[in-house]
C-alpha cells in the first residue's frame, strides 16, 4: 500500500474522528482497514513538549485555531475541508494535521498546514477563511512565533 497523500490523509483523519462514538462507522472504516485506537488526553505542557520536539528542519507552519467560545462558526469539516484544498491548489502549502478538544470548557479545533512562505499564506488564508465565514474566535498561528487574526 502506498502513502496517503495528504489529502487522503486528511479525509481518513476526518472519518475516523467522526467515527468516535458512533460504532456503524467505526465498523465500516474497520472494514477498510483503519482502526481507531483509545482517545489520548495530553496536558498541556506535555503537548507544548510534543509540538517542540518536532524536527528542527521542519516546513514554516501555519496553524488555525477556532475557539467556540459563545460565537457561532462554521463546523471543523466545513472549514478544514475546503481550507486545506484552497491551499493545495493555490501551491503556497499542504495540509499537516488537525485536531480538537476543550481548553477548560472552551471548545476549539485547529488545522495545521505546511507553506512555502507565511508573509504570503497569511493574506491568502485570511482572505479565505473570511468567505468560509470564519471570524471572530479564530486565530493564525505561524512557526516564526507571531499570531494573526482573520
Amino acid at each position: 500500500m502506498s502513502k496517503p497523500e495528504p489529502s487522503d490523509k486528511r479525509e481518513i483523519l476526518r472519518r475516523a474522528a467522526e467515527a468516535i462514538g458512533d460504532p456503524e462507522a467505526k465498523a465500516k472504516l474497520e472494514k477498510e482497514g483503519i482502526s481507531l485506537g483509545p482517545p489520548i488526553s495530553l496536558s498541556g505542557p506535555d503537548f507544548l513538549k510534543q509540538m517542540e520536539a518536532q524536527a528542527p528542519d521542519a516546513k514554516p507552519w501555519v496553524t488555525l485555531t477556532v475557539c467556540a467560545n459563545g460565537v457561532s462558526v462554521p463546523s471543523r469539516s466545513a472549514i478544514e475541508g475546503p481550507l486545506s484544498v484552497f491551499i493545495e491548489e493555490a501551491g503556497i502549502g499542504k495540509w499537516s494535521g488537525s485536531g480538537q478538544g476543550t481548553f477548560g470548557n472552551q471548545a476549539f479545533f485547529d488545522v495545521s498546514y505546511e507553506v512555502a512562505d507565511i508573509s504570503t499564506a497569511i493574506p491568502l488564508i485570511q482572505g479565505k477563511l473570511k468567505e468560509l465565514g470564519v471570524g471572530e474566535g479564530a486565530e493564525l498561528s505561524t512557526s516564526d512565533g507571531k499570531t494573526y487574526r482573520v
